[in-house]
Order: structure tokens, then sequence, then C-alpha cells
């Protein structure tokens, strides 16, 4: 897929000492055989970019040359953000940026905007399943009709976090649900769940607000390199609602079997779509697990473990969503070099 590539002048094309890296032509023809538009644009104008191009004999690399926007009016927001951003350190030049792209960042973009047929496929499965749950389950529990396999750019996604299954509260009247009539309109909104938050969509469900404050620590680009999968793909009362009622002990008895039920169907495959990317697994658990969830996070692991192989260079982590704040401040140093997405602003 062609992407519209930007890249600034001072401090990127040109280094501190306003020299290029030998390199540089190279990796940018390179771009520009794949298809690429790529502009050159500084802060100083479009034709400050041009003139310095053209001093270092590169000016022909470049499809266009313009200003850094200051205000931007649209009338679709998304398109006036870029879906990435990567920054460049001292020790961290245009060279390396480029191929940080080819090896990470081109693909998650690329997701981001194209929903895959594979991804549709698996939605669609999912979602004409829904007749099969027992219709004392679906009417008891208050099971929502649409299935949310996943949260997020799944087919990417290097750090994945695993829960129960989706906040009913998910499927408020404000959050819009209702609105989607395909399947691939569907899908391109879970995907895109955390990337077009606020801007296309509401805001992700308070829920994740801990995951996205962990991940904000980690200077790790969620929206487009994170993903979330619940055992159970389907929205229902919790736990924690059900106890409160007088029939507790009959809604518990039909909420564990759809949990395991739909988990045996359907996680294996939400997980095979990013097993080949992912880095970190988050199993998340509830502060005060009983006995029958912890050796269900224990299968859940085994079930992970198997399908990644023994030559998986990441790791499982089960945590509470209150421990992730201070988890990943003590180890951030380790978890980042562990992800490998340093650099890179989603």
């Amino acid at each position: 897929m062609p992407l519209n590539i930007s890249i600034d002048v001072d401090g990127t094309l040109l280094d501190e000492n306003e020299n290029v890296h030998p390199q540089t032509r190279k990796l940018i023809e390179q771009l520009k055989a794949e298809g690429h538009r790529i502009q050159l644009w500084s802060t100083g104008g479009a034709d400050y970019a041009l003139r310095r191009a053209t001093e270092k004999g590169l000016a022909d690399l470049f499809d266009s040359f313009g200003a850094k926007p200051d205000v931007a009016i649209d009338d679709i927001a998304e398109s006036v953000r870029p879906v990435a951003t990567i920054t460049l350190e001292k020790d961290f030049q245009l060279v390396d940026a480029m191929k940080l792209f080819e090896s990470t960042v081109k693909s998650c973009v690329e997701s981001s905007f194209g929903i895959s047929l594979k991804l549709v496929s698996h939605v669609a499965m999912i979602r004409t399943s829904f007749a099969d749950i027992q219709e004392s389950s679906r009417r008891q529990l208050e099971v929502r009709p649409l299935p949310i396999p996943f949260f997020g750019n799944v087919q990417q996604a290097r750090v994945l976090t695993i829960g129960l299954n989706p906040s009913w509260t998910e499927f408020d009247v404000w959050r819009r649900w209702e609105n989607i009539k395909t399947t691939e309109e569907l899908t391109y909104r879970l995907v895109n769940y955390f990337r077009l938050a606020n801007v296309c969509f509401p805001s992700s469900h308070k829920w994740f607000g801990e995951i996205e404050d962990a991940m904000s620590v980690l200077e790790f680009p969620w929206a487009i390199a994170g993903a979330h999968i619940d055992l159970c793909p389907w929205a229902t009362i919790t736990p924690k609602e059900i106890r409160k009622k007088p029939n507790s002990g009959e809604l518990l008895n039909l909420f564990w079997p759809l949990i395991d039920q739909q988990m045996a169907l359907w996680f294996p495959h939400s997980f095979a779509l990013c097993r080949n990317t992912v880095k970190v697994v988050i199993i998340l658990q509830s502060p005060r697990p009983s006995d029958l969830e912890q050796n269900r996070q224990s299968l859940t692991r085994k079930m992970i473990e198997t399908a990644l192989g023994n030559e998986w260079e990441g790791k499982i982590f089960i945590k509470t969503k209150d421990e992730l704040l201070a988890w990943v401040q003590s180890d951030k140093s380790i978890l980042r070099r562990l992800i490998d997405c340093q650099n890179i602003i989603g």
C-alpha cells in the first residue's frame, strides 16, 4: 500500500553538522520504488525545504516540498494526523528511522488503513454464531448481539492484553455501536478502536484507562501496535452485577459455562491473528480472583504458550489493572527493550 511519508529537513535529513548520511539516498530510493510518496517539509516552509535538498543534490528524491501545518481545517479529521511519527535522537538517525519504518511501522500503518479479508472473515464467523448461544443464556445474561473479538490493531499487536469479556456498558447508546450495519464496518471500528477514538468514534471505554496510562509510561504506540482480546467475545452483565441479583447462583451457572464455551471456540483463533508479532502478553486478573478464575488464567497461559512455541522470545505476565502503572514504571527499560518499538509514536 503506497503511503505518504513526510521527512523533516534540519536534524533529520541533515544531521547537526548539516551533513547527509551516505545511505540516505539509497534508502529513500527504496521507499520510492515501493510506491511510497515522499515529501520533504520544514517549519521554514516549502521553499526552504527545496533549497536545502537542492544544495545536497537530493531534490530529485522528493515528490513534493511543504511547510509543517500550524492549523488544519479539514472535513476528515483523522486524515490530518499522521498515523505514526518516528522521532529522531542523537543516536537514532534518519537511516535508522527508515529501517524501523520497513521493519515495524509500515505494517502497523497499512493494517490500520486497510482491514484484511482474514479479519473480516473472522469477525463474520463469530457474528453469525450468536444464534447458537442458548436462548436462556442470551436473555438472562443480557448478551449483546454484536461480538467484539478484539480491540485494536490485532494483526500487528506487539503488546496484547487479555480479559474476560467485553463490558456490557460498551454498548451504551452514546457509544454508537448500533450505527454499525456491515461486518466490514464492525471490523474497521475494532481495528481502529484506539487510533480513531475521539475522532471518528467515541472515546475508548473507561475500563481501558489503566492500560492506556501504562502504555503511555512505556512510550509505547498503543493506538497502532497494541490490542486487547477477551476470552469471550460477547458482552454480558458482569459477575459483580450478577452477585447482586437474588438468582445469582442460577446466573453464574450460565455465565461461566458461556465464557468457557466461547473461549474454546474463538480465543485460539483470535490470538492466532497476532502470535507472529506479539512480544508482551498481559493476562489481566481480578484483584481477588477465585479458584475458578485462577484455573482459567492458568489454562489461558498454557494455551498461549502452546500457540507461541518454545522459540518465542517474548514474555507473558499476569497482572491486575491496578498493578499496571507501578509495574511498568519499575520495569520500564526492560519492557521497552522487549517490545522493541522505541522512537515510534502512534
